[in-house]
Formats: C-alpha cells, sequence, structure tokens
C-alpha cells in the first residue's frame, strides 16, 4: 500500500496456523450456509403446496415465518459448541433451511 507499515497480505504470512484454521472454517461456515439457504429456496419453489404456503401473504404466514426464524437462531446461539458439535451442525442447518424457505 502506501503506507510504511506492512500490509495485511504480509501479515497473512507470518499469522499462526491457529488463526489461518480459524479464518477458514469461518469461510466454509459462510459459504455452506449460503449454499444451503440457496438449496432450501430452490426446493421450496419447486414444491407446490410449501410456495403456495409462503405466498399466501397472509399475517400468520409472516408471523409463522418470523416465529420460525428467530426460533432457529435462538437455538444455535443457545448450544454450546465445545462438548459436541453436531447438535450445533443439526440446529444450523435447520436455521439456514428455514432462511431459504423465507426467501423463496
Amino acid at each position: 500500500g502506501m503506507s510504511n507499515e506492512i500490509g495485511a497480505i504480509e501479515k497473512a504470512v507470518i499469522w499462526p496456523q491457529y488463526v489461518k484454521d480459524r479464518i477458514h472454517s469461518t469461510y466454509m461456515y459462510l459459504a455452506g450456509s449460503i449454499g444451503l439457504t440457496a438449496l432450501s429456496a430452490l426446493a421450496v419453489s419447486r414444491t407446490p403446496v410449501l410456495m403456495n404456503f409462503m405466498m399466501r401473504g397472509s399475517w400468520v404466514t409472516i408471523g409463522a415465518t418470523f416465529a420460525a426464524m428467530i426460533g432457529a437462531g435462538m437455538m444455535v446461539q443457545s448450544i454450546p459448541y465445545d462438548q459436541s458439535p453436531g447438535p450445533k451442525h443439526l440446529a444450523w442447518l435447520l436455521h439456514s433451511g428455514i432462511m431459504g424457505a423465507a426467501v423463496a
């Protein structure tokens, strides 16, 4: 860059391995969430029963969607990751799926 200090690219070479691993896992979770949300939206858009429910536009549909998104998000945040990542990953998959259904 324009400054006399070393930049982020130069610092990346000297980062410890655990920092690189955390960055890698963060972006993998992000990519997985985006991919799962897209797949869920595609599945809902191709299922007539679910698409009819989501396209009603009633307050019940909107309320149920919001409640499901908030509830799934709270469930993901309430499960500890340290003991066993399995339940947290399942809750994360459910939350991403609900987000995809809401997007569709």
